[in-house]
C-alpha cells in the first residue's frame, strides 16, 4: 500500500490488488499509484477545507455584524467592508472559531485550537511566501487575555515566520500597567456604570503584559473612528452593553489610542524607551 499525505497529514493507505497471481509491480506501477493517491488526498483535503470554511463563513456573518460581501466574495477570500480602505487581502486557513477558553467549541475537530501547529503554519507560510512581509504581527503568548485562538495565532505565526524567514515578528498585546492604573482611577465611575447594567471588564493579571515587557507603543489616535467601528462589529466579544462602547471620546482615546507590541527576540535594554514606530 501507499500512504499519501497533504501537509504531512496521513489520510489512509491505497492498496493495489491484481487478478494475475504472478503479477509483479514495477516502477511505472509505483508512479501511477503515487499519482492516484496524491490526487485522492488533495480531493479529501479540499473537501475538508471547504466544509470548514463554509462553517467559518456562517459563523463570520454572526460574529461581524455589519457585513462582508459574502454573495460576491470567493469562498477562500472575503472582503471586510466595515474596516474601510487599506486592507487588501483576507484569507481563511480552513479553521473555525474555537470560542473562549473552556467552552465546548474548543474541542470541535476543525477549531483552530485543535490545529496541528506545523500544519497550520505551512498554510500561513504559503501566504507569507507570496506577500513577503517585512513584519508579521501576532498576539502575545497568552493571546492578550487567554483566548485559545489568539494563543494559537502566537504559536502558528512564529512557526510560519521561521519557515519563511520573516525578519521581524511583533506580538500585539495590551499595557496591563496602564490598564490597571486607569481602572483604579475610574473605579467610582465604573461602579456607577455597572449599577446601570453596563458590562465592566474585570482587571486580571493575565490581561495583556506589564509595561516593562513591552517594546513598542505606537500612536494610532488618528484611527480611533475605525477602531470604534471594528469593536462594534465584533459581536461575539463585544455586546451592545459593553463598557468599551460606552466610553466617551477622551477615555476611548486613552484606552485605544496607542497599540502595544512586544518584538520577538528584541527586548528593550538599558533603560531604552518604548519604540514609537515599528519601522
Amino acid at each position: 500500500g501507499f500512504l499519501r499525505a497533504v501537509d504531512e497529514e496521513g489520510y489512509g493507505a491505497l492498496t493495489l490488488a491484481s487478478a494475475a497471481p504472478q503479477r509483479c509491480y514495477g516502477r511505472a506501477d509505483l508512479e501511477l499509484a503515487q499519482e492516484i493517491a496524491g490526487r485522492a488526498a488533495i480531493a479529501i483535503d479540499n473537501a475538508r477545507l471547504y466544509r470548514a470554511v463554509d462553517h467559518g463563513l456562517k459563523a463570520f456573518t454572526f460574529t461581524f455584524r455589519p457585513s462582508i460581501d459574502l454573495e460576491n466574495a470567493p469562498r477562500f477570500r472575503v472582503r471586510y467592508t466595515y474596516l474601510g480602505p487599506g486592507l487588501e487581502r483576507v484569507e481563511f486557513l480552513g479553521y473555525t472559531d474555537s470560542g473562549m477558553m473552556g467552552e465546548a467549541t474548543n474541542d470541535f475537530p476543525y477549531a483552530f485550537w485543535q490545529a496541528d501547529v506545523d500544519q497550520a503554519a505551512r498554510r500561513l507560510a504559503a501566504i507569507l511566501a507570496e506577500e513577503k512581509p517585512d513584519v508579521l504581527t501576532v498576539y502575545d503568548d497568552n493571546g492578550g487575555y487567554g483566548h485559545p485562538d489568539h494563543i494559537q495565532v502566537h504559536r502558528v505565526g512564529h512557526r510560519a515566520a521561521e519557515m519563511t524567514g520573516v525578519p521581524r515578528v511583533l506580538q500585539a498585546t495590551m499595557n496591563r500597567t496602564q490598564i490597571q492604573a486607569a481602572m483604579a482611577e475610574q473605579a467610582v465611575a465604573m461602579a456607577e456604570q455597572a449599577a446601570d447594567g453596563v458590562e465592566i471588564p474585570a482587571p486580571s493579571d493575565d490581561f495583556g503584559k506589564p509595561e516593562v515587557e513591552l517594546t513598542h507603543g505606537v500612536d494610532v489616535s488618528d484611527q480611533l473612528r475605525l477602531k470604534r467601528r471594528a469593536l462594534a462589529a465584533h459581536a461575539s466579544q463585544i455586546s451592545d452593553d459593553s463598557w468599551f462602547l460606552k466610553l466617551d471620546d477622551e477615555m476611548f482615546a486613552r484606552a485605544f489610542g496607542i497599540e502595544w507590541f512586544i518584538e520577538s527576540g528584541r527586548p528593550r535594554v538599558g533603560g531604552e524607551e518604548l519604540r514609537g514606530s515599528v519601522w
